[in-house]
């Protein structure tokens, strides 16, 4: 599996801000990694690892309307409930960038991973205008995308409790988190809602609201000193 960030040049102009990191969203828009969310999974009989995708198009709009700065999703090609567990985005990745190309205005929309050995090479370049050799083309030096698992903690004072690609805090410390990764060269990060213990809109609507300004007012202070 190879690790893509399958997005146009003009694109990653709104993920690589100069002097700012930004934050996207990654697919599935749910919460069964927590206990509650496990619960309610098994209390609908769905299989570990698949999704609730029955409000999947008022999420997206939330997240459009809040002007995240991406919504990336990851291809999960064969259910496997033993050995990994996770349906992904239960969409073909390109036939869902479809649906959310002609269902959202504001956001970048673009493939956290592709598995290109059970995909004809060819047809995943045709698919994604992928461009390997930035350089040789004259163009700009890309993005540095990194992922998060994010588990939001109603207290936003919350200290870091890590986990295996995720840790549970609240937002200052999640800020801070922010502000490290830009420090080392970070443009974006694309964080997984899977874990969080409250309702998915709930957080989407706390990151827009006291999260992105933030980052928004620090991106453009920076911009202005230099």
């Amino acid at each position: 599996m190879v690790k893509m960030s399958l997005v146009q040049d003009n694109a990653l102009d709104l993920i690589a801000r100069p002097g700012q990191i930004t934050p996207g969203i990654e697919l599935p828009l749910d919460h069964d990694g927590s206990p509650a969310g496990d619960a309610r999974r098994q209390q609908e009989g769905r299989p570990y690892g698949v999704p609730d995708l029955s409000h999947y198009p008022e999420h997206v709009r939330q997240i459009d309307e809040a002007r995240f700065a991406a919504l990336w999703l990851r291809d999960v090609p064969v259910f496997d409930p033993r050995h990994f567990g996770d349906a992904g985005s239960v969409y073909d990745p390109f036939v869902n960038l479809g649906y959310l190309a002609g269902a959202m205005k504001n956001v970048v929309l673009g493939t956290a991973a592709v598995v290109l050995p059970l995909r004809h090479p060819m047809m995943v370049a045709k698919a994604a205008d992928f461009r390997s050799l930035r350089s040789a083309a004259g163009q700009g030096r890309g993005a540095f995308i990194s992922a998060f698992r994010l588990d939001l903690a109603d207290d936003p004072d919350e200290g870091v409790t890590p986990r295996r690609f995720a840790a549970r805090l609240g937002r200052h410390a999640f800020l801070d988190h922010m502000a490290r990764l830009q420090g080392v060269g970070g443009d974006h990060l694309a964080v997984l809602l899977r874990l969080s213990r409250r309702p998915v809109p709930e957080v989407i609507d706390e990151l827009a609201t006291d999260v992105l300004p933030h980052l928004n007012s620090a991106g453009a202070q920076k911009t202005g000193a230099a």
